[in-house]
């Protein structure tokens, strides 16, 4: 095994890593929180994964212990999950100082084949335990592929090879039903039928093109992320970029580089967060053939109004298809600042719908949001908003004087399709009304709207002094020069 393993992580660092690096390319700014991450200090800070012993072990049994000599430790099967062996067999081992407190339970052990035999073990009554310290299936960049951390020796759930994973408690009565739990790792354990579910994934895709290899992949990112908290003592996060947008652009405002990449198949990309369906995540590509380049990019899905939105992407190299892998590290998280230009009162997500004869939004109807706006020192609330019968009909709660002021209706492609200005309302309380002959909106639009200040307002110049240019001064604005 271990020789075909070293075939494949040569070939693993020629395919998957140069994907995983561009796959965890970040926008331009601070330095990429896809990427930094990754150090030599934190290779090897974790012990394996639990996929990374599912793939090392030839044999995998639930089993109880029957007796332990100095050199050997007497087991009786209770279920093989991967590979076969006798009803009763041996494990050689160490017991020296062994810890004895899980004697009496049920057991997962991780085993390995005597040499000469199969992978799975036929029917071995023999076994030593899987040595899962050591891993050269990787295929990266990393200068140390051994476990490095200060775990003890030994093959308990808390050692540095945890082949032997006692079930939590004594009891045996719910085997069948796989709500067993047995220790993984201090502190978290994994049931039966979730550790099945497991090897059947890390053993499957007979037949599925790159299966294998995504495994592999797959188990590699597993790592880094394991051995990066295991170093940190916390769970992975990274910083969010910060973008900053004018409102009322046109979809499609593309605001990620992540620059150009190209293989056989294209990324899944997908949107997560708050704000996720204010945006579109895809890859774009000009002839449909990944493998000459293509980038993924993120979008925004419409014109966005003055606030902060916070949107996170993420991102599936098509290596990790075919076993349908999710990098956990592979995503960045954007906060987009969107700014209103100078003198808006106030913009909102305006998408109005049927509402009986009239067509807009109401408190219940359709969306006109935020409603709430501050003008003149006053606070106002836009209750309504409909066009009926040739008449635009806006409904302020309490009323509010916008003399001065337009209202704009902008489009998906960002353009004004409609502008009225409250000098030309007809008001009655906190009623105002514009005739408007043609129908502005339809049911289903999605439309933004931007209350403006019509007033403009005159700032002089500031005066500055002559200067007589410098050969200094001359190369700061020309850097070429010398």
């Amino acid at each position: 095994m271990q020789s075909a393993a070293v075939l494949v992580s040569a070939f693993l660092l020629l395919i998957v890593a140069p994907l995983i690096m561009a796959a965890c390319a970040a926008p331009p700014g601070p330095p990429s929180s896809m990427t930094s991450w990754i150090h030599d200090d934190y290779f090897g800070a974790a012990v394996a994964s639990l996929e990374e012993r599912i793939y090392l072990a030839d044999v995998i049994v639930v089993a109880r212990l029957v007796s332990a000599d100095a050199d050997t430790l007497t087991f009786s099967a209770v279920e093989y999950l991967k590979g076969t062996g006798a009803a009763e067999f041996t494990v050689r081992a160490s017991t020296v100082g062994r810890d004895t407190q899980y004697d009496n339970r049920d057991a997962v052990l991780f085993l390995a084949a005597p040499d000469g035999q199969t992978r799975s073990g036929k029917s071995a009554a023999s076994f030593d335990f899987a040595d899962t310290t050591n891993s050269d299936y990787g295929g990266d960049s990393r200068e140390v592929t051994h476990y490095t951390g200060d775990r003890p020796e030994g093959y308990a759930f808390d050692a540095r090879n945890p082949v032997w994973l006692p079930a939590e408690s004594v009891g045996r009565g719910t085997r069948d039903a796989g709500t067993t739990s047995f220790i993984a790792d201090p502190g978290s354990s994994v049931t039966l039928s979730d550790l099945r579910a497991t090897i059947a994934w890390v053993e499957g895709g007979a037949g599925v093109p790159g299966y294998d290899l995504c495994i592999l992949g797959a188990l590699d990112e597993i790592r880094y992320s394991r051995d990066w908290e295991t170093y940190h003592g916390t769970p992975f996060t990274k910083e969010p970029f910060h973008i900053a947008l004018d409102s009322g652009l046109p979809r499609g405002e593309e605001f990620t580089d992540y620059g150009t990449h190209g293989w056989p198949g294209y990324d899944g990309v997908w949107l997560t967060g708050p704000d996720a369906d204010l945006f579109v995540a895809q890859n774009i590509d000009d002839d449909a053939d990944p493998t000459n380049g293509f980038r993924n990019a993120v979008l925004t899905a419409r014109p966005l109004p003055g606030a902060t939105y916070r949107v996170r992407d993420h991102g599936q190299a098509s290596v990790y298809e075919p076993c349908n892998f999710i990098a956990t590290f592979n995503y960045v998280d954007y906060v987009v600042t969107v700014t209103p230009p100078a003198g808006t009162v106030h913009e909102a997500f305006f998408d109005p719908v049927a509402i009986g004869t009239a067509v807009g939004a109401d408190g219940t109807n359709g969306v006109l949001e935020p409603a709430a706006f501050n003008v003149g020192g006053a606070s106002a609330t836009i209750t309504g908003l409909v066009w009926e019968s040739g008449t635009v009909t806006m409904t302020l709660s309490p009323s509010a004087s916008l003399a001065g002021h337009a209202m704009d209706f902008i489009a998906l492609d960002g353009s004004v399709s409609l502008t009225l200005s409250f000098d030309d309302a007809t008001q009655s309380g906190g009623t105002l009304t514009w005739s408007v002959a043609s129908q502005p909106w339809n049911d289903g639009d999605l439309l933004m709207l931007r209350i403006r200040s019509t007033v403009t307002i005159f700032t002089p110049p500031t005066a500055t002094p002559t200067q007589t240019p410098t050969a200094r001064s001359l190369r700061a604005v020309h850097p070429g020069s010398r």
